[in-house]
């Protein structure tokens, strides 16, 4: 009998300007994600978007980005992969008074005539760095 493999993956991005509670609408959901996992006993994969993690290291350390690495760093404790998924607009997009200000650069094509630190292969080099650091923090 031939042996099947699956791989589990989810994104585990932000809605950039629609999550009202970071808590209920991203970390939650993720959690018992990991949990059902751990629970069956089945390696996941999260795709994770450390382009928003990167920005709220300015915006927002405490509440958001120490939360991210925190259940990066569980779910590869746990057993679990962490890849790197990439959604660039983060990266100029604004945040003020309280709101989230969407830039219009969703795709990496947006920066392919850019200078570093906003040129594609900055972009994916960087992603790659903040990956590791988030999880192993």
């Amino acid at each position: 009998m031939k042996k099947t493999h699956l791989i589990l993956a989810f994104d585990h991005e932000l809605s950039l300007g629609s999550a009202r509670s970071h808590k209920q609408n991203f970390f939650d959901p993720t959690d018992s994600i990991i949990d059902l996992a751990i629970e069956l006993d089945v390696p996941i994969c999260l795709f994770t978007n450390v382009c928003s993690a990167q920005k709220f290291r300015e915006w927002d350390r405490s509440g958001f980005c120490k939360p991210f690495c925190d259940q990066l760093r569980r779910a590869t404790e746990t057993g679990h992969d962490v890849q790197l998924h990439i959604h660039p607009q983060w990266l100029t997009s604004e945040f003020r008074n309280g709101t989230f200000v969407p830039a219009s650069t969703y795709s990496l094509g947006s920066f392919k005539d850019r200078t570093p630190p906003n040129s594609i292969d900055r972009i994916v080099t960087g992603g790659i760095d903040s990956s590791m650091r988030f999880a192993a923090k």
